[in-house]
């Protein structure tokens, strides 16, 4: 969930935007109580370029850990106008994340923009950035890391054996885009077959072993298992 944060004069819009000071004496709730350009203690008519508004955008609504993002600050006066060049922005992270920029910044143009990498922890991450006068606060989410699907195929050199005979098996342990994995393979039979060797690492995704199939006659179903994931064929078993 990506949130994007704008302080007014009065009211608040899609979360919780004050004053320091609000908040200081009165904490921030449901709304921001008006006041007189005398309260931030400038004359009205100083009041150009001083950060009243400030909205904080991050790039995106959700990141891996450990990945980057852009965050943009935008800082105006009362007027709707850019904020003094020189500004200082301050940072606080709830779950860790990195500020590229270090916790101190300052703005130009009315515009400050950083590099956030994420944190190593899941969840929803908040950075609070505030102003002399101002503060808000933007959320995204950390997902974590996806783990590769392993995919297993089993393939005998053919499908056939006699009973008590042997059979070579290749099995082939690779993720769902192909790229062979360095895994440790289990082979089972159902029917009472065995294999040499009964486990082992593969060697660029491939694994190989001999099959000796039981002496009754019928259908076996060939198995290997690596990363938890399960791949068969099955071997016919008569003369």
């Amino acid at each position: 969930m990506m949130t994007m944060g704008r302080m007014y004069r009065s009211g608040w819009k899609m979360f919780s935007v004050c004053t320091l000071a609000a908040a200081l004496l009165a904490g921030c709730g449901g709304s921001s109580e008006t006041r007189s350009s005398g309260w931030l203690g400038v004359p009205g008519d100083q009041l150009a370029g001083v950060d009243a508004t400030l909205t904080v955008v991050p790039s995106a609504s959700a990141v891996t850990v450990g990945k980057p993002l852009i965050l943009v600050a935008l800082v105006e006066d009362k007027y709707g106008h850019p904020a003094a060049d020189g500004t200082t922005l301050e940072f606080a992270t709830r779950l860790g994340s990195t500020i590229e920029s270090g916790s101190n910044a300052s703005t130009k143009g009315g515009v400050f923009q950083t590099v956030v990498t994420a944190a190593n922890t899941a969840g929803v991450e908040a950075i609070s950035v505030s102003t002399p006068h101002v503060f808000a606060t933007a959320t995204f989410e950390i997902v974590a890391q996806p783990q590769p699907v392993t995919r297993v195929t089993v393939s005998p050199v053919r499908d056939r054996v006699a009973p008590g005979g042997g059979l070579p098996i290749v099995v082939f342990v690779k993720n769902e885009s192909g790229v062979a994995l360095t895994e440790t393979v289990t082979m089972f039979s159902p029917a009472g077959g065995t294999f040499e060797p009964a486990s082992g690492k593969t060697d660029e995704g491939v694994f190989v072993t001999t099959y000796t199939a039981s002496t009754a006659q019928g259908l076996d179903w060939v198995t290997a298992i690596a990363n938890g994931q399960v791949g068969s064929t099955t071997v016919a078993v008569k003369p």
